[in-house]
């Protein structure tokens, strides 16, 4: 559970305080995607399966790649373009709080949920 909570603290942000001196580490998710293909970022499919094959050692079967891409990018809508359109707003706006603030929110779920699996603890 310490290894969970650990990385959930990366992804939420965490602060350090030492001696009066501070040290905050926070993943930017946004940043840590746009490391891939904007046609991979753009299709929930793609970007679930190269998220999983850049930090699991195993590959997962369809069936959870896809229970993982719904619960996530698609917060549990079955349509691939409910993620396409709101990463595309976010690409077109990137400054626009709420497309922003969306696109984070899923991709932050996208990662605590494949880091929490027992695959990642092999690595």
């Amino acid at each position: 559970q310490k290894r969970f909570q650990f990385l959930q603290r990366l992804f939420d942000g965490y602060t350090l305080t030492y001696n009066s001196l501070a040290t905050s580490i926070k993943v930017d998710v946004i940043a840590f995607f746009q490391q891939f293909p904007n046609s991979v970022c753009q299709d929930p499919d793609l970007l679930t399966a190269e998220c999983i094959k850049y930090l699991l050692p195993v590959d997962l079967s369809q069936a959870k790649k896809n229970t993982i891409k719904s619960q996530n990018l698609l917060s549990n809508q079955i349509d691939n373009t409910y993620w396409t359109k709101a990463w595309t707003d976010y690409l077109g706006a990137p400054t626009n709080t709420t497309y922003k603030n969306i696109v984070i929110a899923r991709l932050k779920a996208l990662l605590t949920t494949i880091t929490q699996f027992a695959e990642f603890q092999l690595m």
